[in-house]
């Protein structure tokens, strides 16, 4: 995938039966799989803040309604300097739907807008 800037991107789909897959990667030294983590985590956080909707049908996410998966845009030339990721969450409706779906219907919005890490982050 290309961003707007012409930046190529990598896609990741983190589903909840995967989750524990995903962070023994994670702790293991995967370095995409940590970035994914945690910009899943830094939109778990947001939820209570801000309103949030599904990336694929804009479904609003609420402390009760959370997410079922993520989809993890993350740049392929990543700057250690400058930590990038956006997640976007899918509800529960949409993460019945295939890989191929979620793609098409998720990462459509423009650019790769930065997730830049919060205080007290650990991001490696």
């Amino acid at each position: 995938m290309e961003a707007d800037n012409g930046e190529e991107c990598r896609i990741y789909i983190l589903r909840r039966p995967d989750q524990k897959d995903w962070r023994v990667k994670a702790q293991s030294g995967d370095e995409a799989a940590k970035l994914c983590l945690w910009a899943a985590s830094n939109f778990m956080k947001d939820i209570a803040n801000e309103p949030l909707h599904c990336g694929s049908c804009e479904k609003l996410f609420s402390p009760g309604k959370m997410p079922q998966a993520f989809i993890v845009v993350t740049p392929i030339e990543r700057d250690a300097a400058d930590v990038r990721a956006h997640a976007m969450g899918v509800c529960s409706e949409c993460v019945k739907r295939d890989d191929r779906w979620l793609i098409e219907q998720g990462p459509k919005r423009k650019g790769l807008p930065p997730t830049l890490p919060r205080k007290n982050d650990a991001t490696h």
